[in-house]
């Protein structure tokens, strides 16, 4: 049994054309483009970052302009742990001579390394945890604020890091950057 239409006004509506109306798509990858350039997307097709053959990768991904001030923001995060990193090493290990110190340096340096190079949300978080700690520690041992330059440092690495995760994985679902 057919069901046949019994109404040809609908026929007229759908077939008359409005300015405004979004372009019929007929399943091709062109009628897609359209579609996107309707709704205000850019055509990526013409950009020099994206994979013509198909998704980008991470790091083809990170190198994209509109990530440029997460990027920036990343590295800064990474060079206040390194200065960090070296201070410490000046303070504790050159004039106090304490060995133990290189512990915090090769922690601060790892760590740092972590965030610039991996843009790695796990060094971020216990970077933060340690900033807090030696914090805390330094509040309770000298009775002043001392170490906020790193738990600053830290606040940042997080907040960017998973600013930058939540990028990839819309990326992932869109294929949008």
């Amino acid at each position: 049994m057919e069901l046949k239409q019994e109404k040809p006004e609908l026929d007229t509506v759908v077939s008359q054309t409005d300015e405004y109306a979004a372009p019929k798509a007929d399943g091709t990858q062109q009628g897609e483009s359209e579609w996107g350039r309707y709704a205000g997307w850019s055509d990526q097709s013409d950009s020099p970052y994206v994979n013509s053959g198909g998704r980008m990768s991470k790091a083809e991904f990170y190198k994209q302009p509109a990530l440029k001030k997460n990027r920036s923001n990343i590295t800064a995060c990474a060079v206040v742990a390194y200065f960090c990193a070296a201070c410490t090493f000046i303070v504790n290990v050159v004039l106090a001579h304490n060995i133990f110190g290189m512990v915090d340096v090769c922690l601060l340096l790892g760590l740092g390394l972590g965030i610039h190079l991996g843009k790695s949300r796990v060094c971020a978080i216990i970077l933060l945890v340690y900033a807090g700690i030696n914090t805390i520690y330094i509040l309770l041992i000298v009775g002043r604020f001392g170490g906020y330059l790193i738990l600053l440092c830290g606040i940042y690495a997080v907040i960017e890091t998973f600013k930058i995760q939540k990028a990839w994985k819309e990326y992932e679902l869109t294929g949008r950057v």
